[in-house]
């Protein structure tokens, strides 16, 4: 639901008292309410004025109460501690933010959310066995996509972290798209238990696919730009599923092809002349410090 309509329909307040109390326009408040994004700084006053917690109406319409939500972040930590291919370290290290991101995502994607998040029993576990079909379905489509998610970050750590400082747009790019590679990867029959549309994953997978294979390029033809030698096949990321991912990560298949064997013999020429080009200035970048030095 729409946050203007939200406060309309539950606080009895009229869009002209939203405008008044927040000292905007009319317009404006009918902008927001027709989706214009909303600035942080009035999310937190509309959010109050609706007498729902923190600044992201959509998670707090989501879960209902603050109570509520620190209840799901719970169960999600707990999820992603026996998941498999797990656990996710963003999941692990950042609870609070992952957490509504995940859920927000299914929601948009068409999946029935829980109305109550899980409590756990007398001895402090979560009796899965009594859950009901739809908390069942919901857990199990969250368990399944954490199992595809944690591969594909866990690989980026690895293999991108250094590149993050320099090329931080074009990381960043790469990793905003794991959320929807990791969502491909659900397995049909959970997504369809849990509320989910074939035709939905569907077109996820072919966006996603198409967005991954572009940033990744962005990133390649960066590092050309700047004339750093790509010694690793990055795009392994976009031929490889979950599992191959974690393969790979895990020693059991090799990760040391050169992205070279991939190239024509003329560009692998130029790349070694590149090489060549480096080591040359290196060399005398060294002497002409030891001379200064001296």
């Amino acid at each position: 639901m729409n946050l203007i309509d939200h406060i309309v329909q539950n606080s009895g307040v009229k869009q002209t008292d939203i405008a008044n109390r927040l000292g905007v326009s009319r317009a404006q408040v009918s902008k927001w309410k027709a989706g214009e994004q909303i600035p942080t700084a009035r999310l937190k006053e509309l959010c109050e004025l609706a007498g729902l917690f923190g600044d992201d109406p959509q998670w707090a319409l989501l879960v209902g109460t603050e109570e509520r939500g620190s209840s799901w972040i719970e169960f999600f930590k707990y999820l992603n501690e026996i998941a498999e291919n797990g656990p996710c370290w963003e999941l692990d290290e950042m609870p609070e933010f992952m957490t509504p991101i995940m859920m927000k995502g299914f929601q948009e994607l068409g999946a029935n959310v829980p109305s109550a998040p899980p409590v756990k029993d007398a001895d402090g576990y979560y009796d899965f066995e009594s859950f009901d079909g739809e908390l069942a379905a919901f857990s199990e489509l969250v368990s399944d996509f954490i199992a595809s998610y944690a591969p594909y970050v866990h690989w980026h750590n690895k293999y991108l972290s250094d590149l993050s400082d320099d090329y931080f747009d074009e990381c960043s790019e790469i990793e905003n798209a794991y959320f929807d590679i990791a969502l491909s990867w659900t397995i049909p029959a959970i997504a369809k238990a849990a509320g989910i549309a074939q035709s939905a994953l569907e077109n996820v997978s072919r966006k996603a696919q198409i967005d991954l294979k572009e940033s990744v390029a962005k990133l390649c033809r960066a590092l050309a730009r700047d004339g750093r030698v790509p010694t690793y096949d990055y795009f392994v990321v976009t031929r490889f599923g979950p599992n191959q991912l974690d393969d790979i990560l895990s020693g059991l298949v090799s990760n040391e092809d050169s992205i070279e064997e991939f190239l024509p013999i003329g560009e692998q020429l130029i790349l070694a002349e590149l090489r060549n080009t480096n080591r040359f200035l290196r060399d005398v970048a060294e002497k002409l410090t030891a001379k200064v030095l001296t």
